[in-house]
């Protein structure tokens, strides 16, 4: 049996389609586990949003989420705006964190090798590299 691979997946989900197919996908590769979903870019509560959204509508809240860095001053594309304008992260059934950088960290040290997929902007990443350069070693970054 192959061994497990643990993955962080980075998103700027919510601006258009490509990260909604890139996590289906992600989401049906065997020996995958999605340790985390970290999002990314501009407004990251509606992004987090729209990733709980997706993750519940295909009966996967057993992966977390985790809010990444916001930028308030990047208006970026929210093409999902209104289909999560009344969806709460309170009513996602799975683990929500609003530090999502601390989780990212969390989780890289309590395995031995995490792959981080990076399909944004790598503001989270680089975060994590400058907060805990050590774990570094433990990652492999696909982007």
């Amino acid at each position: 049996m192959p061994e497990k691979k643990y993955v962080i997946l980075d998103t700027d989900i919510g601006g258009d389609i490509d990260d909604h197919w890139a996590l289906g996908m992600l989401l049906n590769i065997p020996g995958v586990e999605i340790e985390l979903v970290l999002t990314s870019s501009g407004d990251t509560q509606y992004r987090t949003k729209v990733a709980a959204e997706f993750l519940q509508s295909v009966g996967r809240t057993d992966i977390k989420l985790g809010t990444g860095i916001a930028d308030p001053d990047q208006h970026l594309q929210e093409t999902f705006a209104a289909d999560v304008e009344s969806y709460s992260l309170d009513d996602y059934p799975g683990v929500t964190a609003d530090d999502g950088i601390a989780e990212a960290i969390r989780i890289i040290e309590s395995r031995p090798e995490t792959i981080l997929i990076g399909i944004g902007p790598m503001t989270n990443l680089a975060a994590l590299c400058r907060c805990r350069p050590d774990l570094m070693k433990k990652c492999r970054l696909t982007v």
